[in-house]
């Protein structure tokens, strides 16, 4: 016989492993012989997850740094984060608006303005071969212009 389809719910932050034991047995005539158990184990992946992540607020010409976190564990496991940025074509200086892993951008701000871009991070989470990609977050970077101070003309009592 088949073994029936199931849904397999994993709410931990480890891999379940499961095994199974299928014995066969054939009967013919009234009697029956069993045959030589087969045993296998399922494995399900806890839902990929990135720690969330404060919003930056940072000074023109410092560098964003985001270093990205899970709660997730498992000892032949990792997860890695892919981020897109939106709204900050003009405020990270010769960096991709998206890629994998950490982000370390220099920003720069030559407006009067504040400037936000909207990062978007996704985790996947791998486990003996198998991607799992969970949820997103979303966090601002906001680039705070210099301070200028504009020059007046002396002063006479």
């Amino acid at each position: 016989g088949l073994i029936s389809g199931f849904t397999a719910d994993n709410i931990t932050s480890e891999p379940l492993i499961t095994s199974i034991t299928v014995t066969p047995t054939f009967t013919n005539g009234g009697v029956s012989s069993e045959g030589d158990p087969l045993t296998f184990t399922i494995t399900v992946n806890p839902t990929a997850q990135v720690d969330p992540v404060d919003s930056l607020d940072i000074c023109n010409g410092d560098t964003a740094v985001v270093d990205f976190t899970t709660s997730n564990g498992g000892v032949d496991s990792v997860t890695t984060y892919s981020w897109e940025i939106t709204g900050g074509d003009s405020v990270f200086v010769g960096g991709a608006l998206s890629d994998v892993g950490n982000i370390n951008l220099p920003v720069i701000n030559e407006t009067n303005a504040d400037l936000v871009a909207t990062v978007t991070v996704t985790p996947t989470y791998t486990n003996d071969g198998v991607d799992c990609t969970g949820p997103s977050e979303e966090f601002t970077i906001t680039v705070n212009p210099t301070p200028d101070i504009i020059p007046f003309d002396d002063l006479f009592i």
